[in-house]
């Protein structure tokens, strides 16, 4: 399985890349991330998981109906 976490400094984060065919739903951002608030590595996988169920739903969602997150400029 992927890992999602990254270490940065003491403290554990979570890293969901977003695919470059839905980033204009996201702001043009490339990837989820977010603080786990901890310096342990098993907190922190255990933490991670719900984030990242909630990432790639969110990313299953655009896919669904991209036009719905269209931004007409």
């Amino acid at each position: 399985m992927a890992s999602y976490l990254m270490k940065r400094g003491d403290t554990w984060y979570v890293k969901v890349s977003i695919p470059k065919d839905v980033q204009y739903a996201f702001g043009g951002n490339r990837a989820f991330k977010r603080s786990l608030k901890t310096s342990d590595k098993y907190i922190a996988n255990a933490l991670s998981a719900p984030l990242v169920v909630q990432f790639k739903a969110e990313i299953k969602k655009v896919r669904a109906n991209p036009t719905a997150f269209r931004r007409d400029t």
